[in-house]
């Protein structure tokens, strides 16, 4: 007879395995999963981060008198850009800042509706 005859219905019953391979079936998926969800959250926390920079940015920006409108020399100065866009630069934190790149521009539209950039920083 065959050897595996009493051994192969016993086998089938046999449950003890079935909670181990079902892990081992479904574990990739759920980790696929879990890592998705944190770069995704992530991709919504940077995005939310660089819009608030570009707010920050504008803000700190228009407070102050553009170089086209200074009267007596009272303008925007170098050090004053500079301190807006580090101000900006400590918003991403604690992503990499040094991926960041910023510009302001003064963007002035005459009544032909003709838009010229008057500077730019």
């Amino acid at each position: 007879m065959l050897p595996f005859r009493g051994r192969l219905p016993r086998f089938f019953r046999d449950r003890r395995g079935v909670a181990a391979i079902e892990f081992a079936m479904i574990a990739p998926f759920m980790l696929i999963a879990f890592f998705g969800t944190v770069e995704f959250c992530t991709a919504v926390a940077i995005d939310r981060k660089v819009t608030l920079i570009a707010r920050t940015f504008s803000d700190l920006t228009s407070q102050q008198t553009p170089p086209s409108l200074a009267v007596d020399g009272a303008s925007i100065a170098d050090p004053d850009f500079v301190n807006n866009f580090t101000a900006g630069m400590k918003i991403v934190q604690p992503y990499d800042a040094t991926l960041v790149l910023g510009t302001i521009s003064e963007v002035y539209v005459d009544s032909n509706a003709k838009a010229t950039v008057q500077w730019s920083r």
